[in-house]
C-alpha cells in the first residue's frame, strides 16, 4: 500500500478548531484514499525563528516512512473551495496574527526576503482533478494559486519545498498544499463571521482529500 504525509494546523485565532489539524489527526494510521496516512497536526507559529524547521522534518518524516506525497492544509475564510497553493515565499507578513518583532522578517533567516519557491506540481492533473471534484459535489477553485498568503501556511510551503529542492529530492517526494474554506465547527465562536462566505461541510473536506489521493500521480 502506498503511503502519504498528511498535514493540518493547530487553532489559531479566534476559531473555534481548525478543521486541517482534526482531519490530520483522524486519518492517522488510517488506510484512507489507498494510502496509509501518517498524520500530523502542526503549530501556527512554525516559524524557524521561533521553532524548528517544520519542512525539514516533514521530507525527512516522509523518507523514514516511504511516503511518496506529503498533503497539507490550512483554512483561508476568504477562499471559495479547495485551493491549490504553488508559491512559497520567504517572508512572513501577517499583521493580524504575528508579533512585530515577526513581521516583516524572512521565514527562513539564511535566505533572502524577496527568495520565492515554485511548486512545479508534476503529478497534478489539475483539469481531471477539478472534475472528480464536480462529480464528488466539492468546491474547487478553477486557478491554482501563487499567492499563499504570509502566515504559517506560506511559511510550511516554503520550508517543505525549499528543502526538497536544496536536497534535490524533488523527483522523490512530492508536495501539494491547499487551503481550506471555513466549517460550521470552526466559525461557532465568531458570531459575526461573514455568512456570505462559503463554508464547507467535515464531509466534503475527507471527499476532498480523497479525491486528491487517489488522484494525484506518485
Amino acid at each position: 500500500m502506498k503511503t502519504a504525509i498528511v498535514t493540518g494546523f493547530g487553532r489559531f485565532g479566534d476559531y473555534a478548531v481548525n478543521p486541517t489539524g482534526d482531519l490530520a489527526k483522524a486519518l492517522h494510521s488510517k488506510d484512507f484514499g489507498g494510502h496509509l496516512i501518517h498524520g500530523r497536526v502542526l503549530p501556527t507559529s512554525i516559524f524557524p525563528a521561533v521553532g524548528h524547521n517544520y519542512g525539514e522534518q516533514l521530507v525527512k518524516k516522509a523518507f523514514d516512512t516511504g511516503a511518496k506525497i506529503i498533503l497539507s492544509f490550512g483554512i483561508d475564510s476568504s477562499v471559495t473551495g479547495f485551493r491549490i497553493e504553488s508559491v512559497g515565499s520567504n517572508l512572513i507578513a501577517n499583521e493580524k496574527y504575528c508579533s512585530a518583532r515577526l513581521n516583516g522578517t524572512p521565514v527562513l533567516p539564511s535566505r533572502s526576503r524577496k527568495d520565492r519557491v515554485v511548486n512545479p506540481l508534476p503529478g497534478l492533473r489539475f483539469d481531471e482533478l477539478k472534475e472528480q471534484f464536480r462529480i464528488a459535489g466539492v468546491p474547487m477553485e478553477p486557478e491554482i494559486s501563487q499567492n499563499a498568503g504570509g502566515y504559517c501556511c506560506n511559511a510550511l510551503i516554503y520550508l517543505v519545498l525549499q528543502h526538497l529542492f536544496f536536497r534535490r529530492f524533488e523527483n522523490k517526494v512530492s508536495f501539494l498544499f491547499c487551503h481550506v474554506p471555513c466549517t460550521e465547527a470552526s466559525i461557532r465562536t465568531i458570531p459575526d463571521f461573514d455568512r456570505s462566505k462559503t463554508l464547507i461541510t467535515e464531509e466534503q473536506l475527507y471527499e476532498g482529500v480523497r479525491q486528491i489521493l487517489l488522484h494525484y500521480d506518485t
